[in-house]
């Protein structure tokens, strides 16, 4: 992590970084959660156990990332 805020050379990039960082993990929940959605549409019986799994992993996966964009813009606040 140092080494990726050592490369960043401005705030404006790592402010960058950190908004696309956290829009990725925010379309990783959307898309996990709109598949667990579907899946239960298309069958009787509701979604598989498998498919909870990949949304509570996608969910925990977009919710780091997200964090992370947060850490990173305020970081960029803070050498400001």
């Amino acid at each position: 992590m140092a080494m990726l805020i050592g490369s960043v050379s401005s705030t404006r990039r790592l402010s960058e970084l950190g908004a696309l960082v956290g829009g990725l993990g925010a379309l990783i929940m959307f898309l996990g959660v709109l598949s667990n959605l579907l899946a239960e549409r298309r069958s009787y019986e509701g979604a598989t156990r498998s498919g909870h799994r990949r949304e509570r992993i996608s969910l925990v996966v977009g919710s780091f990332l997200i964090g992370l964009g947060f850490l990173l813009l305020l970081l960029a606040a803070r050498a400001k």
